[in-house]
């Protein structure tokens, strides 16, 4: 599939009845979830759900994920084996990754499961601090990894940092979350792997507008949501902004031309611009939906 997460979407996937709405919404990406959406004594009658709804429903254009359980739970294997049938599958989403060797793991399963198909994508979720303290090792550890997810709420248990649950100043985040999300992005960068920021809880417009502004500033480049009035503020902020790609355009043009006359950089409304700006402008494109090539 092109492109990369911009809006996840997370659905209990034992709620069939959200799934219709969700498919509604303006989410790039559908994620049903297995893992902390469902309580333990509803793991198996949420893992049957979600076959059969990737089975008979239609998901439209989007990107659809399953959320499974951890590997080293009860239920991961075995919703990685049920999974394995679906046709309808564009990636497994893995949590709680904290070695190089938890994601080779996932990635021979998922391979070994698919018996010669291939292989959904494989998303992943960093969201203890032993997995940050080994993200480099472990996104080096996977050539397929299509993105991953910071977890803030696992995090923050992981680290004792118990003000998002006891009512600490609301948007503010504390400045170990902010090292560890920071940490987290240049690994992705590093690796070529899409960073995505996981959900924020307000569904208030305003709130989740300030939280997807904040995770884009931080250099994530998608964002999950819990809910779908949530989806088109997260849409809005990860989308270049009009007057954002035109300039990308335009710099491409400018380019284009000084290269043309043996120039290595070119002036753009009284700015130079060069190499790292064509780079910066082609993913701004990218980014937008545009096909160009320039």
């Amino acid at each position: 599939m092109d492109g990369s997460p911009c809006c996840v979407l997370s659905v209990p996937a034992n709620r069939p009845t959200f799934f219709a709405k969700a498919v509604a919404s303006d989410a790039d990406t559908l994620m049903l979830d297995l893992e902390d959406a469902v309580f333990p004594d509803q793991k198996s009658e949420a893992r049957r759900k979600a076959l059969a709804a990737l089975r008979d429903l239609d998901w439209r254009r989007k990107r659809l994920l399953v959320r499974i359980n951890a590997l080293d739970t009860p239920w991961g294997i075995d919703d990685l084996m049920l999974l394995a049938s679906a046709e309808r599958l564009d990636g497994v989403m893995v949590p709680k990754i904290e070695t190089a060797e938890d994601i080779a793991t996932a990635t021979r399963l998922l391979e070994r499961l698919r018996g010669g198909r291939e292989a959904p994508e494989l998303h992943i979720l960093v969201e203890t601090a032993r997995g940050v303290a080994n993200v480099e090792r472990i996104l080096a550890a996977a050539p397929r990894l299509q993105s991953v997810t910071f977890g803030s709420g696992d995090y923050a248990r992981s680290v004792a940092d118990w003000s998002s649950f006891t009512g600490g100043p609301l948007g503010e985040t504390p400045s170990l979350q902010l090292w560890a999300k920071a940490r987290v992005v240049n690994a992705a960068y590093a690796f070529d792997v899409t960073p995505i920021d996981g959900p924020s809880p307000s569904i208030i417009e305003a709130a989740a507008r300030r939280a997807a502004a904040a995770s884009k500033a931080a250099g994530f480049r998608g964002k999950w949501a819990i809910h779908p009035e949530q989806v088109p503020a997260i849409r809005e902020i990860f989308t270049p902004a009009p007057e954002a790609v035109a300039w990308a355009g335009r710099a491409l043009a400018a380019l284009d031309r000084a290269e043309a006359a043996g120039q290595g950089a070119a002036q753009l409304d009284g700015r130079l611009v060069e190499a790292a700006h064509r780079a910066i402008a082609h993913r701004m494109l990218a980014e937008a939906g545009k096909k160009e090539e320039h």
